[in-house]
């Protein structure tokens, strides 16, 4: 196409030329999509406005180029086109009024497209017409840009579009209580712990003894999730003048196995809490488990503590420490000092780096 530029000389454009009604039509230079040059000639009309008759919802582009790039991919699109073009436009939805419809206003960063999408959602409030403000073309200027260069990002805006537009990231949550951090050897044995999951990693055998001595300690209550030869052990060290029945101080046993842990611990614990005992803390031996297992396990121990407002324990291997402590409102690391001394180190309330010793037996 030829043409006459505004200071005289004679310019040459690849373009293309969009119908816009019986008199008026919109001239694309289409040599460099990201820098088009659009020249519109004849009365204001609003690109392929037969579209509002449909039934389905609406995306309004700015640019003609943009509704006939979305219109090629299967998706009912009109353009505003000149910003001169919005008063008929407002005009034309009010005489199309559809209130089961849905319009995507699609607009890039430009103020000027800003400011006229945000009239246009106020006047389709005013009509009760659900609507929503997008950007399919990001990192391009236009839709027309972005289908010529990525057209499969594009695509697959379209084609996951109601997911994408429904998609809303979660804010912060509500703290329901204070959360209890385990900062010394008598916070470690009484176990007055929040609802919330915490890990010890260690040894299995040591993380054992450790129950036996909490056990011993008559401080709190237990219910122990595990296999039954790890009870076992953990009840033969358990000092013979402690009481393993009902009570206030009591110790008991559930048995877990196989890959549905928390399916079985849901179940159990469902069942106390409704024999309206909730005054223990569970522990969940994990110890002698397949790393997958462990790990698939964590995370639903995490969302059922938080669920049942209960504190629960989970006892690691080593080979899971880094990916329970992720997970944990507070992990503590267990180690051997000496024959006597038991070496725990975690993190305290203030989040500093925190090491106290317990005395193994006490």
């Amino acid at each position: 196409m030829a043409g006459v530029d505004q200071i005289g000389g004679q310019i040459i454009w690849k373009a293309a030329i969009i119908p816009l009604g019986t008199s008026s039509y919109a001239v694309y230079n289409t040599a460099r999509p990201e820098n088009s040059r659009v020249i519109r000639k004849g009365p204001y009309e609003i690109f392929n406005a037969q579209a509002l008759n449909y039934e389905r919802d609406l995306f309004i582009t700015f640019d003609e180029l943009d509704a006939l790039s979305l219109e090629s991919l299967g998706h009912a699109a009109i353009a505003i086109g000149d910003p001169r073009n919005l008063p008929v436009l407002l005009e034309t939805l009010r005489q199309k009024k559809n209130e089961n419809r849905c319009y995507y206003i699609c607009r890039n960063n430009e103020t000027r497209e800003k400011d006229i999408a945000n009239q246009l959602g106020n006047y389709l409030v005013s009509l009760n017409n659900p609507y929503r403000i997008i950007n399919l073309a990001l990192p391009y200027k236009s839709i027309n840009e972005a289908l010529c260069k990525t057209p499969e990002t594009l695509r697959y805006r379209l084609d996951n579009f109601n997911d994408l537009v429904t998609f809303s990231p979660e804010g912060i949550i509500r703290k329901t209580e204070d959360i209890k951090f385990i900062e010394d050897s008598v916070s470690l044995t009484k176990l007055e712990l929040s609802g919330n999951l915490y890990t010890f990693s260690g040894q299995a055998p040591l993380l054992h003894r450790l129950v036996s001595d909490i056990i011993s300690s008559n401080e709190c209550s237990i219910l122990y999730a595990g296999n039954r030869v790890q009870w076992k052990n953990i009840c033969q060290f358990v000092s013979s003048d402690r009481t393993f029945g009902y009570g206030d101080k009591s110790a008991k046993f559930i048995s877990i196995d196989g890959e549905h842990i928390q399916d079985q611990l849901m179940k159990n614990l469902s069942a106390l809490l409704m024999l309206v005992e909730s005054s223990f803390v569970t522990i969940v031996d994990l110890s002698a488990c397949l790393p997958q297992t462990a790990l698939s396990t964590l995370e639903a121990l995490a969302d059922l503590s938080e669920k049942m407002k209960l504190p629960i324990v989970a006892l690691c291997n080593q080979k899971v420490r880094y990916f329970a402590e992720s997970l944990a409102v507070q992990q503590l690391e267990f180690s051997y000092a000496n024959d006597a001394e038991i070496e725990v180190d975690t993190l305290s309330a203030g989040g500093k780096p925190l090491s106290f010793i317990k005395y193994q037996g006490i």
